[in-house]
Parts: structure tokens; sequence; C-alpha cells
């Protein structure tokens, strides 16, 4: 009985691994069983290969989402409590306590480097205003998307040093400034740089960094710079941190990024490359014969948007309203200022039947938008 039963067990009955005598019926096998796995994975990709790619026609812009305005999400977000915002004042009121601390330190000649999550900005433009409202001070936004260390250095010496010339590369006029500032019989007022974001997209290169190292090097200059990247400290080296010489403080307000990201783009926000937080901070920059100009160009554009034919304004007859008001006595000047306005990506000019044509790249809500933040920020501005 016990042999029967092991015959019908169908563990007994299981294929029995091939016993092979000879390495040359090994490699033939061998052989069988690669072609076999090649036969296979052809077949595979030839069963694949002859279907159909199917994509979709769906895309980010269809999205309804999309749709919402600026002023929508901000109404919405405006509307959510922070259940921390108890904490936070508590923390900001700490931080306050510090500024006497903060003041002495840059007494001493050192320099201040702020880190932390959050925006760091207010907190700063604050302790400026308390403690710095009767010295010379130069505010530097180093997340402008082009922004430019020869801005820097010629704003040095044109609104604090008077000084014109030319130099051919910045190291050699961060040089010329440090140098009259170490000066200690020279009539230049000390100096305090401000610098938010010093570790901003248009900061982050050898030149930039060398030339803002050389300034914070003399006596009379102290810097108070801001840093928000994770790898700033790459940045320097020992040469640069040394000249540097940094007091690193950390300051973590959690506070929105709102003036950092006013240049980028958001999923729901992507209908135009302009905002009116961004152009805020640009308008707040700019001289006030600047803003005057842009805010001829929004004024016309604005009268005649509902013109179906409407391409913008011509630059002869945008020359001419602007000399009208004042904003731009001639063309070199208008030019810098649309210049300022292009980089910023506030302006496009095209050309038609061979004439300039200027056009603020924006919808009629925007527009709209755009002159009341105008109204109700640069009233003192108002080309009219």
């Amino acid at each position: 009985d016990n042999d029967d039963n092991d015959d019908e067990d169908p563990r007994r009955q299981a294929k029995q691994p091939r016993v092979i005598d000879d390495d040359d019926e090994a490699d033939e096998v061998a052989g069988q069983d690669a072609g076999d796995e090649r036969e296979d994975a052809d077949h595979y990709f030839e069963q694949q290969g002859g279907k159909a790619i199917k994509t979709s026609d769906n895309t980010l812009t269809n999205l309804e989402l999309l749709k919402l305005n600026e002023g929508t999400i901000q109404g919405v977000l405006n509307k959510l409590e922070d259940p921390f915002a108890p904490s936070l004042k508590r923390l900001l009121e700490h931080y306050r306590q510090q500024f006497s601390l903060w003041l002495s330190q840059l007494h001493a000649g050192f320099n201040l480097l702020f880190y932390g999550l959050g925006s760091k900005k207010a907190l700063i433009m604050e302790f400026a205003e308390h403690h710095l409202c009767q010295a010379a001070v130069l505010c530097i936004n180093g997340y402008f998307p082009s922004l430019n260390i020869k801005h820097v250095l010629n704003s040095i010496c044109e609104q604090h040093m008077g000084y014109k010339g030319n130099f051919r590369h910045a190291l050699e006029q961060a040089e010329f400034i440090r140098n009259l500032y170490q000066n200690h019989d020279t009539k230049a007022k000390p100096l305090y740089l401000i610098v938010h974001n010093i570790d901003g997209p248009m900061l982050r290169n050898e030149i930039a960094q060398t030339a803002l190292s050389t300034l914070a090097s003399a006596p009379n200059i102290r810097l108070l710079g801001s840093t928000d990247h994770i790898n700033a400290s790459l940045l320097w080296d020992q040469g640069r941190l040394s000249r540097y010489n940094f007091v690193w403080t950390e300051t973590a307000t959690f506070a929105h990024y709102t003036a950092e990201t006013a240049y980028t783009d958001t999923a729901l926000l992507r209908k135009s490359i302009v905002t009116v937080a961004a152009a805020l901070v640009v308008m707040k920059s700019l001289t006030h014969n600047g803003r005057k100009a842009y805010w001829t160009l929004l004024k016309h554009q604005h009268e005649n948007i509902d013109a179906p034919s409407y391409q913008g304004v011509r630059f002869p007859e945008y020359l001419s309203m602007c000399q009208h008001n004042f904003a731009a006595h001639d063309e070199a000047r208008l030019r810098s200022y649309m210049t300022e306005f292009k980089d910023h990506q506030l302006l496009t000019i095209k050309k038609y039947d061979g004439v300039e044509h200027l056009f603020v790249p924006v919808g009629a809500e925007l527009l709209q938008q755009l002159v009341q933040m105008m109204e109700q920020n640069f009233a003192d501005d108002n080309p009219d």
C-alpha cells in the first residue's frame, strides 16, 4: 500500500531535474535557455510596440482653479486664522528686545547676518527705522530677478558719494568705495547696507559676493544681511567670511515670504507674468520720475484698453507725454526708465510698421488693479 501511495503522490510525479553528464551538453542547454529568453523578450516588445500611445489633451491651463485671480486667493488666505499668532507675536517681541544688542554689535565693528525660517525683511526694516533713522542707509533687495551688483555700486557712488566716474569692472569700483570709507579723514557719513536675501539668485556669483564683502570690510560701512537658502554658507570662502566679519543671528520669524516670492509663478496665478505685489516692489525702488513715467503708460493703456485695434502707445507719443508732465526731459532718460520696466517684465516693446509700440502685458482686470495700486501708494507721482 505504501508503494501505491507513493506512485500516486503528485509530489512524486513532479518533473525531476535533468542530470547533465558533460560540459558540452551543459553549454548546449545553457544556449537553448538563453535563446528562449531572447525570443520571449522580443515577443514582448513586439506586442507592446504595436500598441497605440494614448496621450491626454488636458493641461494645467484647463483647470478651473486657474480662473482665480490674485485678489480672490489673497482674500481667502486672509480669512484663515493663524492658530500660532500669539506665539509668533511673543517671538517678535523677543527679537525686538535684542535691538540694542544688534546696534552695539554694529558699533563694535561687526556685520550682522540674520538666518532662520521665515521672512526677516519686516523685522530688519523695523530695526532700521528705530535705530538707523539718522544714518545713511541703502536697502538692496537681493530677490529682484534683474538685480545687478553694478546697480548697487552705482547707487552708492551717485547717491551717497556724489561721484559718477567710470570703472573698468565691479571689483575696481568696490575697492574705490572701500578706500574712500576707510579713510577716517573723509567727510562721508557711515553707511549701512541692508541686503535682503544676500543669497538671492542674482547675488550668487563670485563677483557680487566679493564686491559686497569688500564693502563690508570698510570701517565706516556696516552690512545687515538676511539669508534663506540652506546652503547659503557655501557662497563664502575663508577670505570672504573674514571680510564680512559676520555675527550670525538666528531670527526665525516664520513670516510669509510675500515680497521675496513676488516674482515666482504658481499654478493658480500663472495667467500673467506681472503681479500687483511685484509691481509694487519695483515701483518702490524707482525714482519719482520713474514712477511717473510708468504711471503715464498705465493711464494711456487704461484709457484705450477697450479699443479693438489698440497695440500699445507709440514711442514718439509716449516721449511727448513724458516730456509734457516732466517725467523725462529727453529720449535717453526715458529709455533708461523703459529698460528698468522691461527688465522687471513690466513692459513689452514691439515694432509695427517700423515704429516701437509700448504695452503693459496684463489684462483689463489686472491693469485696473495696477492703477489702483499706484493711486493708493504713489499719489504724489500722479502725472495729471
